[in-house]
């Protein structure tokens, strides 16, 4: 995994810029999972399958759908990512890690959690650093398969719809009082501490 240190301009503190821009080589072996699935050892798995499943994320999702998995929301099947998508990551995921037989369908369902959280994180910072801002990626340098569905996802998240749902969840966000401060890794890391 490469870890970039970025300055942000007018700022003393450094941006850590983390995860995997290339189809990881090899094949891991996990030996134990945490009760929900995630990877316990080795102790590196856990990271290496994140960055992993954002990579599978970005280069094989189409950024035309809207929504990882059905909702209340939502009545259009087309908007929502297909199972046989799913399963094709999934494949992807079997090809470099393998977990114990007993274990796999614990795993697959962090896994798909994960992917998630990937998905709506990618198409969110592609609405901040360019549609927002009225650019358009390279797509010779990054994103190469998702240049066919690069307008029709600019014309959504400038819609009224799309506007709607942002403020809904700012205004549901706002609502929010507790927050938790244990900081990237959450229990597990500050446990020991």
């Amino acid at each position: 995994m490469k870890c970039l240190f970025l300055q942000a301009s007018g700022s003393r503190k450094l941006k850590r810029k983390c995860g995997s821009k290339k189809r990881m080589e090899g094949h891991t072996t996990i030996t134990s999972l945490y009760l929900d699935g995630e990877p316990k050892s080795p102790k590196s798995a856990n990271t290496i399958v994140v960055n992993q499943c954002g990579y599978y994320v970005r280069e094989n999702i189409p950024i035309r759908f809207k929504l990882w998995k059905k909702s209340k929301a939502t009545d259009n099947d087309n908007d929502i990512v297909p199972d046989t998508e799913k399963e094709m990551l999934w494949a992807d995921v079997k090809r470099h890690f393998s977990v114990p037989e007993e274990h796999e369908q614990l795993f697959k369902d962090w896994v798909m959690k994960k992917m998630a959280i990937a998905f709506q994180t990618f198409k969110k910072n592609l609405n901040k650093d360019y549609v927002k801002k009225g650019l358009t990626p390279d797509f010779e340098k990054d994103f190469k398969n998702q240049r066919p569905y690069w307008d029709a996802f600019v014309q959504y998240k400038s819609s009224e719809d799309s506007e709607q749902r942002t403020t809904q969840a700012k205004e549901n966000a706002s609502k929010k009082k507790h927050f938790h401060h244990l900081g990237q890794g959450g229990y597990k890391t500050a446990i020991p501490k």
